[in-house]
């Protein structure tokens, strides 16, 4: 079983400003979450956006984990660039990769801005890591998480 949406909910707090049990209750579509930072998307609960893909007929994806990115970046990637039918060399993938990681966005982000942080987050990159999960959430709040979408979880 995977971290997300265990992540994902530390990340929602980040960028709904909202608590921790908030941003459970909005990832199962339990309550309205504000979502003035994004009025164009529709937001479904994780396990129906998540399932709406993986169990859609005549859609061809590729299903990737914010996890394997991090672990082994060149192969996600080539992954997704064969998946696209790219006709890239593993050394641009590893130039794109190079100036994409974390470290640099953040940066960038700190001296010049991003584009696409709502006005009232402080940081829109806030760790990039996988596993925060289990430095902020409580066993409660884990075991409600694993309550709602566990059974999608442990499909993907």
């Amino acid at each position: 079983m995977g971290g997300l949406p265990l992540d994902i909910v530390v990340s929602m707090e980040n960028h709904l400003s909202c608590t921790i049990d908030e941003a459970i209750d909005a990832l199962a579509e339990r309550i309205k979450a504000n979502y003035y930072h994004y009025p164009q998307q529709r937001f479904l609960s994780w396990s129906r956006h998540v399932n709406s893909w993986t169990s859609a007929d005549n859609i061809n994806f590729l299903l990737l984990r914010y996890e394997d990115m991090l672990e082994d970046s060149l192969t996600t990637f080539t992954k997704a660039a064969k998946f696209l039918q790219l006709n890239v060399s593993d050394e641009l993938i590893q130039k794109a990769l190079e100036h994409t990681r974390f470290e640099k966005l953040k940066h960038y982000e700190d001296t010049v801005g991003f584009l696409h942080k709502p006005a009232k987050l402080k940081n829109f990159f806030r760790k990039g890591i996988a596993g925060d999960w289990k430095n902020r959430l409580t066993e409660r709040q884990i075991s409600k998480v694993v309550q709602d979408h566990g059974e999608t979880m442990y499909k993907h």
